[in-house]
């Protein structure tokens, strides 16, 4: 505290001494002060308390590096332990038809990890961990089959992942065809939007439902929950 004061009366001296601008001016400024604000404006001209101001200096720098510190331990905490109870699930594909619509890249949409009616529930960590994702995923090819296509997400486990396939095609013929396939293979509430990818360049997307989607007694691997925008996608229960 002793030192914070003398730092603060170094500075106003200094700035005082700054506004006087001729010779006669600063003799008065000299007369009028006493010998221990010389003393001090002195030893701040010659660096005398060098000492001092490197303290405060290092007080501030440790209290900055100590917050910033602070909150790289609680971001951190906070993804170790999303990590530490997050799963990697791998959604297949294995559709009839699916030679003719191959040169199309199929995708997962994973929406967020958890059911939106329950969000609201959740403590404020897991509302973090619940937070709007929409991040795309590509489906490749499986090794051994050709046939079946394979993409893997990683999740929150103890919310459980929503997520909704879909498939981008040329035009409203390709979507047509793409419908057909989907259906033929199980797939429901096919779903056809034009979409803008770039300026002046349309492309037709094709939502749907996996085909192993059913209700909560039906057995099915994935169910049906509404998302925040009224669409209706799929959800893996939690594990």
């Amino acid at each position: 505290m002793k030192v914070a004061k003398q730092l603060v009366n170094i500075i106003g001296l200094v700035w005082e001494v700054r506004q006087v601008s001729s010779q006669p001016l600063i003799a008065e400024f000299i007369s009028t002060r006493s010998r221990s604000d010389l003393s001090a404006l002195g030893g701040a001209v010659l660096a005398a308390d060098t000492l001092d101001i490197l303290a405060v200096t290092g007080i501030i720098g440790a209290a900055l590096v100590t917050a910033l510190a602070s909150l790289v331990v609680a971001r951190s905490s906070e993804w170790v332990q999303w990590f530490l109870d997050s799963a990697t699930h791998t959604i297949e594909l294995q559709l009839s038809g699916e030679t003719e619509l191959a040169r199309y890249e199929w995708n997962v949409l994973h929406i967020r990890d958890g059911n939106d009616d329950t969000t609201a529930q959740l403590s404020e960590r897991e509302k973090a961990f619940a937070r709007l994702r929409n991040e795309i995923k590509a489906f490749k090819e499986a090794p051994a089959n050709s046939a079946a296509r394979r993409a893997k997400l990683r999740f929150y486990r103890p919310l459980g992942m929503q997520f909704k396939c879909f498939m981008d095609v040329d035009d409203d013929a390709a979507a047509a065809s793409a419908q057909h396939a989907l259906e033929a293979s199980g797939c429901s509430e096919v779903d056809i939007a034009a979409e803008r990818r770039e300026e002046g360049r349309k492309f037709v997307r094709v939502w749907f439902l996996h085909p192993d989607t059913g209700g909560e007694d039906s057995g099915a691997r994935y169910h049906v929950v509404k998302g925040y925008d009224g669409a209706r996608n799929n959800f893996l229960y939690p594990v």
